[in-house]
């Protein structure tokens, strides 16, 4: 893929080549990014019954979002080879908002020698 002959056939894939170049090499980077997006939409917020389904229903959202959209970017990265800084970015931005949200839920909650404190 990365060093593809000088066939026919290669020359007019040369685009799919590469653009499935890099989805192998973000593909770990995946399995990372579905992690943290995961402890966001369990740990993020309140602990309770009502509102913990609709954290992980919003966390299996944005891991089939971010998968498809991946999945698209490969796609026009093999018509437009100079977009294929897309596909990082892609999960940059998933992976900061997920990490942006676990952070924000733990600085929000208070200690609970503070909130017992607290009258």
């Amino acid at each position: 893929m990365l060093n593809p002959d000088s066939s026919k056939t290669d020359r007019a894939n040369l685009g799919a080549l590469w653009a499935e170049a890099h989805d192998r090499l973000t593909a770990p980077m995946y399995a990372l990014v579905f992690v943290v997006i995961a402890l966001a939409a369990t740990l993020s917020g309140r602990f309770h019954r009502r509102s913990r389904v609709w954290r992980l229903v919003a966390g299996i959202v944005a891991v089939l979002a971010l998968r498809a959209v991946g999945l698209g970017l490969v796609a026009v990265t093999a018509k437009f080879p100079q977009l294929a800084v897309l596909i990082y970015l892609n999960l940059l931005v998933f992976l900061a908002a997920a990490g942006f949200l676990l952070l924000r839920g733990q600085l929000s909650r208070q200690p609970m020698a503070t909130a017992a404190a607290s009258p």
